[in-house]
């Protein structure tokens, strides 16, 4: 079994196996954004870590406030790619 600090090379399947809490796993999707994007983890990928890890059906709410978290990630990403 790997160490935790290798996760962001492990296999999706094996990544489930592991209970990670909330911050660790907001950091491997942040890791993996900045693969994606060729750039370095900023803290437009933290928030869209965390609202695509709290959205249902893509939408994020928190009381009156909706986000559609696609069109964060599009930002995110046009942002990243300059």
């Amino acid at each position: 079994m790997s160490e935790p600090g290798h996760m962001a090379e492990m296999e999706e399947s094996e990544r489930r196996e592991f209970d990670l809490g909330l911050l660790q796993q907001l950091q491997l999707d942040q890791v993996e954004m900045g693969v994606r994007y060729g750039s370095n983890a900023t803290t437009d990928m933290m928030f869209l870590a965390y609202l695509q890890r709290m959205s249902r059906f893509g939408f994020f709410s928190y009381g009156p406030v909706m986000i559609d978290v696609r069109i964060i990630e599009d930002i995110v990403e046009r942002m990243e790619m300059t």
